[in-house]
């Protein structure tokens, strides 16, 4: 029998408006593959045909919104301050803003005026997409699309190199098998391995004598 492959949910970007770029945004997105949902006062349904969900405000609620969402606000003159805020109080990890420069400082600041936190204003990433020169509608969907797929791929990194099968117990110097060891420590910089409880008493009490030592 072969085996069958994980049902994974498709990656997602939320479009908020119905600008040009909006439109070319959703049709290329849906492309390659992505579940595109739309958004936006006043939108015309025929004109993301594309998309998998269509909005008609700024809730964001409905689409489910987490840190592995791409979210994109493409308003451009309709509505910029208030589809921005709703982007930046997501959750979302990735918030771009097509906007030049200064319009992006000005709603940042005001962003920053109605109680949005520093951290999430700083996130936004505004001019959208990878600068490449994009002028047309276009090139600039193209841009903030190659933008979305590059932090995609850094997210997923690259595969991690196998656990050695021995590690050097940072007391005594004792090599001690990864796979069946019974003392261990978890740290946020690696994991250490003892060979005895008393090694592992010993590094809990100080670990910064003995971490010297396991480098």
């Amino acid at each position: 029998m072969g085996t069958t492959e994980p049902d994974l949910p498709k990656p997602h970007i939320v479009i908020l408006g119905k600008s040009a770029v909006a439109q070319t945004l959703a049709r290329l997105g849906k492309a390659i593959g992505y579940e595109i949902f739309v958004t936006a006062p006043g939108i015309a349904k025929e004109n993301f045909s594309s998309a998998d969900a269509i909005g008609e405000d700024f809730d964001l609620t409905r689409f489910g919104v987490t840190p592995q969402t791409f979210v994109v606000v493409s308003t451009q003159g309709e509505l910029d301050e208030v589809g921005l805020e709703a982007a930046a109080r997501t959750d979302a990890a990735y918030v771009a803003f097509v906007a030049s420069k200064t319009k992006a400082q000005r709603m940042s600041e005001e962003l920053l005026d109605k109680g949005v936190s520093a951290g999430r204003v700083a996130a936004v990433k505004a001019p959208a997409g990878l600068q490449i020169g994009a002028v047309s509608p276009e090139e600039i969907a193209v841009s903030i699309l190659a933008e979305i797929v590059q932090v995609g791929r850094s997210r997923a990194g690259s595969p991690k190199a196998p656990e050695a099968a021995e590690s050097k117990d940072p007391v005594c110097g004792t090599m001690v098998e990864v796979a069946s060891a019974r003392y261990k420590t978890e740290r946020k910089d690696r994991t250490y391995y003892f060979c005895s409880s008393g090694c592992k008493q010993r590094f809990d009490f100080d670990p910064a004598k003995y971490k010297r030592s396991a480098k």
